[in-house]
């Protein structure tokens, strides 16, 4: 049985304007189904081509990418020509992240093209990292002042070890080296201009 969420997928970026699906329902194990596209009317019934895709639902647990797959750089329109017998392009269309498309002649056998495009395995993933980036995006935006200290910790020691060697025996070490815990204590009178006053 193919998800609602799947066929929405291969509805609105794959087919075109008044395709459908059609499919035989898999039987129990199958990973991979076969379906056909087709176009329709009181009159006609036409194969235009086949999706070969994986029917699997996307665990976002188990969302871990192959880096050799990533540097495609697939988008919902971008079609991309693999090699159909290296390992990897199948287990890739197996586990969801590639679906591939046959388009044919209008005898309804002879291939006009064949290609690789991206699998809802792999559009669910790129949502979530755009997800994930608009929540940075609102962390920075609410707590910019938590989120700099956060991030900048190594910058600010580096600049607090310089302030405070040449103090080193000194009795003023433990006055310039306080700014290990306030920022402030790297600028004159105690103000930096970067934060807010306390």
């Amino acid at each position: 049985m193919m998800k609602n969420s799947l066929y929405k997928y291969i509805k609105d970026f794959i087919l075109k304007r008044g395709e459908e699906l059609e499919w035989n329902h898999p039987t129990e194990g199958d990973l991979l189904i076969e379906a056909k596209i087709i176009k329709r009317s009181k009159r006609t019934y036409r194969v235009l081509g086949l999706l070969t895709l994986s029917i699997q639902t996307p665990k976002t647990m188990e969302m871990l990418i192959d880096h050799k797959l990533e540097s495609l750089a697939f988008t919902t329109r971008k079609k991309v020509n693999l090699d159909d017998r290296d390992p990897l392009t199948f287990r890739w269309l197996e586990e969801g992240w590639i679906i591939k498309e046959v388009r044919f002649e209008k005898d309804e056998k002879t291939v006009r093209t064949s290609h690789y495009r991206m699998g809802f395995h792999l559009y669910h993933y790129e949502q979530l990292k755009i997800q994930q980036r608009v929540a940075q995006t609102n962390i920075l935006r609410h707590h910019p002042i938590d989120v700099w200290r956060f991030y900048n910790q190594r910058a600010c020691m580096k600049i607090a070890l310089k302030h405070c060697s040449p103090l080193i025996g000194s009795r003023s070490l433990g006055r310039a080296c306080c700014c290990f815990d306030i920022p402030n204590g790297l600028f004159p009178n105690n103000r930096n201009p970067h934060f807010p006053k306390n």
